[in-house]
């Protein structure tokens, strides 16, 4: 039987987090599940080492997910969304610009706003790459090379949690309603300059997430390992707008017995 250690890790924002899914959900399936699970399975073909040992998005993790932000668009309307209503929404046929274009929100569980696993996943790679690119190269060690690390990230490194929960709501206007941070995003694109306007809900400083790290155990990851890469939570954190400062955290971690 294979067997992991466990952690328990706290992060604690110490900036603003902006809302990374966006509201329709068939914007959802079309755009991020279905090409990521294009992509997977091109570079899993082609022996990537950065995609090969990538996890695809289960069927049920699909749906899941649906089935959270179909909750954050009952709250906006402020009333259930029939069956009738999902189908049509996924199928394209009705329409809720007036809520959803351009909107980026956190999925809900339990009434508050929460992230999926993969975004710690993400993190976690991402903090190897950089911490990678400043030191010395050895092959066959974590940090040593960009590749390694990432692989035996993949590998070796899940969250026990499916979805994880902040320990408070998502910021609202005094009526209640969500507030949406709002930044205008500028782009080149062939037909010259663009000027577009993104908002998203945010959870403010000061609120938490817990959850269960899980590695392999024997793994080359060892707990200073998973300390460098969580501290690198001080410099670019979780969300949108992260590389602005946007999501920047502090963390505790301790191995469970």
């Amino acid at each position: 039987m294979i067997k992991c250690d466990e952690y328990k890790v706290k992060l604690t924002l110490t900036q603003e987090m902006l809302g990374t899914n966006p509201q329709s959900p068939r914007l959802l399936v079309e755009q991020i599940i279905q090409k990521q699970r294009i992509l997977i399975s091109i570079y899993n073909k082609k022996m990537s080492t950065k995609y090969a040992d990538a996890a695809d998005i289960s069927d049920e993790k699909e749906k899941e997910e649906i089935s959270k932000l179909f909750g954050n668009m009952e709250e906006l309307l402020g009333r259930e969304i029939s069956s009738e209503e999902r189908e049509q929404i996924l199928e394209g046929n009705l329409k809720l610009a007036d809520l959803t274009s351009g909107r980026t929100v956190f999925l809900r569980l339990d009434g508050k706003p929460c992230i999926g696993s993969h975004m710690i996943l993400g993190f976690l790679k991402a903090a190897g790459k950089a911490v990678s690119i400043t030191t010395k190269k050895e092959k066959g060690k974590v940090f040593g090379t960009q590749a390694y690390t990432d692989s035996i990230i993949n590998q070796h490194v899940r969250v026990k949690e499916h979805f994880i929960n902040f320990d408070s709501d998502i910021k609202r206007n005094k009526d209640n309603s969500p507030y949406f941070y709002e930044r205008s995003l500028r782009a080149l694109t062939a037909q010259g300059p663009r000027i577009s306007i993104a908002s998203s809900e945010v959870v403010p400083s000061g609120s938490s997430l817990e959850f269960t790290l899980k590695v392999l155990k024997g793994s080359p990851i060892g707990i200073e390992h998973l300390e460098t890469m969580f501290s690198y939570g001080e410099l670019s954190g979780l969300g949108q707008w992260r590389n602005s400062g946007f999501g920047q955290f502090t963390f505790g971690i301790t191995l469970l017995e």
